[in-house]
């Protein structure tokens, strides 16, 4: 690549790397919101507490708390839509690797992508078909163990996500529609996950190596940055 296109595509790294800390700041935005909304909860006495079990259902179905839930997971879907973006500009050994093999070694990048987010990322835009797919598995799974139960079709914000079993052994969790995990900060969508916490990582890496990426680009084709 020329300075103009090598330029341009570390421009594109950039705004990547950007949109993806900002997708990351609406989310913990979110969760900071929700969790205040929780303490708010009066302290239920026994696990049969009445009121206190009105009183979540109520929070949870509220404006406030609905509105950041769908803020966090807006969050969430587009720090993987950010990362994937980011990482096919720089990882795709099918299609223009001289020109990426150029982009990694401005960043100091090794050659082996570093997480398995394209897949979770994947599962978003497919979901139509992850939809149909599960949706066709239904019978047959509850033919098989009765007891199995239904998949979840909800987005769910646990460390401890429920166990769904398989033949009445194994537990799975691919059928539990979206799974976030605040404390490991892991992120499963269909049986596919992803640690944000390794992204995050990453991107911060590749974002602070970009001015440098843009001096040695400088240098390499002779040109002065002012």
């Amino acid at each position: 690549m020329n300075y103009f296109g090598t330029t341009f595509a570390l421009g594109l790294v950039r705004n990547h790397c950007q949109t993806f800390d900002a997708a990351r700041t609406l989310r913990d935005r979110a969760w900071d919101e929700m969790q205040r909304l929780e303490a708010l909860l009066p302290v239920a006495t026994s696990e049969d507490d009445v009121d206190a079990q009105i009183a979540q259902h109520d929070l949870h179905r509220s404006v406030a708390y609905t509105n950041a839930s769908d803020e966090l997971w807006l969050g969430l879907t587009s720090m993987t839509t950010a990362a994937t973006n980011l990482f096919k500009l720089l990882w795709n050994s099918q299609k223009y690797p001289a020109e990426r093999e150029v982009l990694r070694r401005l960043l100091g990048l090794a050659a082996v992508e570093p997480t398995l987010v394209r897949k979770v990322r994947n599962s978003f835009e497919h979901m139509d078909e992850r939809l149909f797919k599960h949706l066709a598995e239904e019978d047959r799974l509850m033919g098989d163990d009765p007891r199995f139960g239904r998949m979840r079709m909800s987005w769910l914000v646990t460390d401890s996500p429920p166990e769904m079993r398989s033949a009445g052994t194994t537990t799975v969790y691919d059928r539990i529609y979206g799974l976030w995990r605040p404390t490991a900060d892991t992120l499963t969508f269909w049986g596919e996950t992803v640690d944000l916490q390794e992204v995050t990582s990453t991107v911060d890496d590749i974002a602070q190596a970009v001015p440098s990426a843009l001096t040695q680009a400088a240098a390499m084709h002779h040109y002065r940055i002012l």
